[in-house]
């Protein structure tokens, strides 16, 4: 059954059961929380369980007509939106099309759905259009806005839904992911994927498990020189960049760029990331706390580090990879971003070595 695919989130479904058996279910739903932690699993074990023809105990079938085709997205009286590739937003004429698709009469009887992947990327135009049908959507009319943030939602969008928060699995939860999909954690500590399946997945690539090797070279390898530091994180990042799979190949996947340029900078963004959260863990370090650590195979390289350089050092790399990152959503220049990082990097680390 769908249910057993769903690690955690134990009691965001139980809720959504009861309001489900009760007929108190919203008819609009904001589910917010980070990438890749089941936020769209969860979507659709809801609207299996509306429309699931052959339900087991209570529970939807996951292999009927209608669990089938909820799984492919293509449901008849089902709505998705989403990104088109290429695009950094949603756009007013995806919102339009949408809110004509919801006044279509339901084709079994039991109300069209809509899901709203991304919601946090509609314009401010698409988002002020939508509010109509939030406000007064059409008879059995059920809505589930997907979202990474709040940041760009309008206030007027957050207070017309029902909004579920959802939080990374735990370590456990996180361990049984990875036997299931068969990941080896001795080549990626689960402690770095931040309780996100998706993360996981995405670590569990070589390409990106060679990328966070490479981009803490600067700062854990005395011998690293860091001339050819750019060039050879950037390959790494455009490595298979062109072959992006289709957003609905796997519910657990975190959300993807819409186009190759979007992956080479979400990869290096991520690996800037990787450096970022080893600062942290040597600061951890320092501070005497050794549990948590996000690269907690490298936990001797990092407690050699924490012991010979001061917080101020720690507290002006941080402040680099934030640079950096800046620079990279901005288009600077990468291969020179990135190569004013690990120089930096280097000069502070030998500096103190």
């Amino acid at each position: 059954m769908l249910r057993d695919e769903i690690l955690g989130h134990s009691a965001i479904l139980r809720d959504l059961a009861a309001a489900r058996a009760s007929e108190h279910l919203p008819h609009a739903l904001l589910f917010v929380g980070p990438d890749g932690i089941g936020k769209s699993l969860v979507a659709r074990w809801l609207l299996s369980q509306r429309y699931c023809t052959a339900p087991e105990n209570g529970e939807a079938c996951g292999h009927c007509v209608a669990c089938s085709a909820l799984a492919r997205r293509d449901f008849v009286d089902l709505d998705v939106v989403s990104r088109t590739r290429g695009k950094r937003d949603i756009g007013i004429d995806s919102i339009r099309t949408l809110m004509q698709a919801l006044h279509l009469s339901s084709g079994t009887n039991r109300g069209r759905s809509a899901i709203l992947d991304g919601a946090e990327r509609m314009t401010e135009e698409a988002q002020n259009s939508f509010l109509k049908t939030l406000e007064e959507p059409p008879p059995g009319v059920l809505i589930i806005l997907i979202a990474t943030s709040l940041d760009r939602l309008l206030p007027t969008i957050r207070s017309r839904c029902s909004r579920i928060r959802f939080a990374p699995l735990s370590l456990a939860e996180m361990r049984a992911f990875a036997l299931r999909r068969g990941i080896d954690l001795n080549g990626v500590p689960v402690e770095l994927a931040r309780g996100s399946p998706g993360a996981l997945l995405s670590l569990s690539d070589k390409a990106i498990q060679e990328g966070r090797i490479l981009a803490l070279a600067p700062l854990l390898d005395r011998t690293f020189s860091p001339f050819d530091f750019a060039a050879r994180l950037i390959a790494v990042a455009e490595r298979g960049a062109e072959e992006i799979p289709s957003p609905e190949s796997d519910p657990d996947a975190p959300e993807l760029p819409s186009d190759a340029s979007e992956v080479i900078r979400a990869r290096l963004l991520q690996f800037v990331t990787h450096i970022e959260w080893a600062i942290r863990d040597i600061v951890r370090l320092q501070e005497g706390v050794a549990g948590g650590l996000a690269h907690a195979d490298r936990v001797g390289q990092l407690k050699e580090l924490a012991g010979r350089i001061g917080r101020d050092d720690s507290h002006a790399l941080a402040h680099a990879c934030s640079i950096t990152k800046t620079d990279l959503r901005r288009n600077v220049d990468r291969a020179l971003a990135l190569s004013t990082l690990a120089l930096t990097i280097v000069r502070t680390v030998r500096r103190t070595g």
